[in-house]
C-alpha cells in the first residue's frame, strides 16, 4: 500500500496490540488459490507495493476467455442469481436482526456509478448463466468500468457516439471527470496500457496527459495488425485483522459434491446484519424462504467484505436490490463468536473484448492518431487475495449483542468495497454451482 492510497484511509486509533497466537493464518503458503479458472498463470515477484505478486504482462496476451458477442452492453431484465448460507434457524428468528426496506433508504441512484453498477450487473448475469458445474468467478467493476472510462477519452467519433450508445451513457464530460478524480486512486491497485498499432508518431502532448493525469501508458506496439490492445491489471490483497484468530478449515459448499473445500474460520467477528424480506418472488409464497440477506464484516485499512444471498439457497433476481445493499452504508453492531467463509482467494485473466468484438471492431482512436481506425481488444486480469495483517492495532466497535455462529457456505455474491471510497466496488464475484 502505497502512500497515495493512504492519504485515502483513516488511522485507526486507540487500541492495544495483542500477541499472534500461532495457529493464526500467517503462512502466506496456506492461502494457495482453489479452483482457479487458469492453473497455468506465471508470475513475478516484481510488484509489492501491494503486498502481492502481479503477472507476467505475455499472458493477457492470450484469448483465454470468450463468451460470446453480446453487443448491448446495458444489463435487461430476468436476472438471475444465487446464495445460501447455514444460518442457524435460532439466530434469524430470535436475535433481532435488522430488517429493513430497500425502498425506505436513501436514494442511491443520485450518487452511484451507473457504469459501474451495469459492470456489476453484465457480470453476474453473465456467469450465473454459465453451463458449469462449479463456478468461483471474481471481477472488478471498478477496474472495468475503468477502462471504458479511458476508452471514451482517447476515441473520437463517430466510434465515441457508437460506445456511448452501447454502455448507455448520456454524458461524457461526467466519465472523464470521474477519471480526474478516481485515478489517484486507480493507481493504488491496478494500470493500463494502451498498445497502439502505429506506423507514424503518435500524439505525444496527449499521451504524456494520459501517462501524468489519468496514470494510462501508451505504447506503440508495431504489431502489424492494426489492433489497439488494451491490457489492465487489477489486484489487491485483502487482509484480516488477526484478532479475529483466522484458520484455514476444510468445509463442504451445501448440497454440492461431497468435496471439501478450503474455508476460513473466524472468531468475535463484528458485523452488519441485513435481512430482507423479499415478497418481489413470484414463484414462491413462502415468505419464511423468501428472505436475503446481507452479511458485511469489516477487515483492515477501511476494506469491507460481503456476502448476499438467500436463506433458502435460490437465485436472487432482484439485482436492484443487490447493487443497493453493497451501497448502503453499514454499522457493525453484532458480534459473530464463530464465522465461516470461503476463502476467496481468486485470479482470472479474460480476453474481455471478446464479449463486445461487434462494437469494438473499428474504433477511431484519433486522441492517439488522428484518423486511425483500430481493432480493440481488451485484456483484463483480475486478481485478490486475502491474508492475516500481524501488525494492525484493534478496531473498536458498539456492539450491541451477540450470535453464536454464521456460515457461509453455498450459492452467493460476494463484493469488496472500501469505507473511504464511497460507492464503488472494487471486487464482486459469484460462487454458483449445480
Amino acid at each position: 500500500m502505497n502512500q497515495q492510497f493512504q492519504r485515502n484511509m483513516e488511522i485507526m486509533d486507540g487500541m492495544k496490540k495483542m500477541n499472534i497466537n500461532s495457529n493464526i493464518l500467517d503462512d502466506r503458503d496456506l492461502f494457495n488459490k482453489i479452483s482457479n479458472t487458469d492453473n497455468t498463470t506465471n508470475y513475478m515477484d516484481r510488484d509489492k507495493r501491494l503486498g502481492q505478486t502481479s503477472c507476467n504482462r505475455k499472458d493477457l496476451n492470450e484469448n483465454v476467455y470468450n463468451n460470446g458477442n453480446n453487443s448491448n452492453f446495458k444489463a435487461l431484465d430476468n436476472f438471475n442469481y444465487n446464495n445460501f448460507e447455514n444460518f442457524n434457524n435460532k439466530n434469524i428468528n430470535n436475535d433481532n436482526n435488522d430488517n429493513i426496506n430497500i425502498e425506505n433508504t436513501e436514494n442511491l441512484r443520485d450518487i452511484r456509478d451507473e457504469l459501474e453498477r451495469d459492470v456489476m450487473i453484465y457480470e453476474y448475469t453473465s456467469n450465473i448463466n454459465k453451463e458449469k458445474e462449479f463456478l468461483f468467478d471474481i471481477n472488478s467493476p471498478y477496474g472495468i468500468a475503468y477502462v471504458w472510462k479511458t476508452l471514451l477519452l482517447v476515441s473520437k467519433n463517430p466510434s465515441n457516439d457508437k460506445i456511448m450508445r452501447m454502455l448507455n451513457i448520456k454524458n461524457r464530460e461526467i466519465m472523464i471527470n470521474d477519471l480526474n478524480n478516481q485515478s489517484e486512486i486507480f493507481n493504488d491497485f491496478g494500470e493500463i496500457t494502451y498498445n497502439v498499432d502505429v506506423e507514424e508518431n503518435m500524439n505525444i502532448n496527449f499521451v504524456k496527459k494520459m501517462d501524468e493525469m489519468y496514470r494510462i501508458k501508451c505504447i506503440n506496439s508495431l504489431n502489424s495488425k492494426n489492433i489497439c490492445l488494451i491490457n489492465m491489471i487489477f489486484r489487491y490483497e485483502l487482509k484480516i485483522p488477526y484478532y479475529y484468530n483466522p484458520e484455514i478449515i476444510n468445509y463442504k459448499f451445501v448440497n454440492y459434491r461431497n468435496i471439501p473445500l478450503k474455508f476460513i474460520k473466524m472468531q468475535n467477528v463484528p458485523c452488519s446484519l441485513l435481512i430482507i424480506n423479499n415478497n418481489n418472488n413470484n414463484n414462491n409464497n413462502n415468505n419464511n424462504n423468501n428472505k436475503i440477506i446481507n452479511v458485511e464484516i469489516p477487515l483492515c485499512e477501511n476494506m469491507r467484505l460481503g456476502f448476499i444471498y438467500r436463506e433458502d439457497n435460490e437465485l436472487v433476481e432482484d439485482y436492484d436490490m443487490i447493487y443497493d445493499l453493497v451501497m448502503i452504508e453499514k454499522r457493525y453492531k453484532i458480534k459473530i463468536r464463530n464465522m465461516v467463509i470461503p476463502k476467496i482467494n481468486r485470479s482470472k485473466k479474460s480476453n474481455y473484448s471478446n464479449k463486445f468484438s461487434e462494437n469494438l471492431d473499428r474504433v477511431h482512436i484519433g486522441e492517439v492518431c488522428y484518423g486511425k481506425m483500430m481493432k480493440v481488444m481488451m485484456n483484463i486480469y483480475t486478481k485478490m487475495e486475502i491474508n492475516v495483517e500481524n501488525k494492525v492495532e484493534i478496531e473498536r466497535y458498539d456492539i450491541e449483542r451477540m450470535i453464536e455462529s454464521i456460515i457461509i457456505n453455498g450459492r452467493m455474491f460476494y463484493y469488496v468495497k472500501n469505507e473511504k471510497i464511497k460507492n464503488r466496488i472494487l471486487f464482486s464475484g459469484v460462487i454458483n454451482y449445480k
